[in-house]
C-alpha cells in the first residue's frame, strides 16, 4: 500500500507537510505527476526523491506504477 510509504516518509520529514503533505493521499494525487516526475530523475540528480534513496526497488516500482495510474484519471 503506497499509503503506508508515504505516511512514513511523511513523519520522516514533517517540515514537507507545509509544501506538500504526502500523509495526504487527495493531495498526492494532485500533485501525482510532479511526484512521478521527481522519482523518475536519475538517482545522482539532487531533485531526486525519496530523499534518503533507500526505498527498496519493489516499492519505488510500485509507487512509479501507482502514480502513472492515478496522474492518467
Amino acid at each position: 500500500d503506497v499509503g503506508a510509504i508515504f505516511g512514513a516518509y511523511a513523519r520522516l520529514y514533517p517540515g514537507m507537510k507545509s509544501r506538500l503533505d504526502i500523509s495526504d493521499q487527495a493531495t498526492v494525487v494532485g500533485f501525482a505527476s510532479t511526484v512521478l516526475e521527481r522519482m523518475s530523475l536519475p538517482i545522482s540528480d539532487p531533485a531526486y526523491m525519496p530523499v534518503t534513496r533507500d526505498l527498496s526497488p519493489s516499492k519505488m516500482a510500485m509507487i512509479i506504477s501507482w502514480l502513472k495510474q492515478v496522474s492518467q484519471t
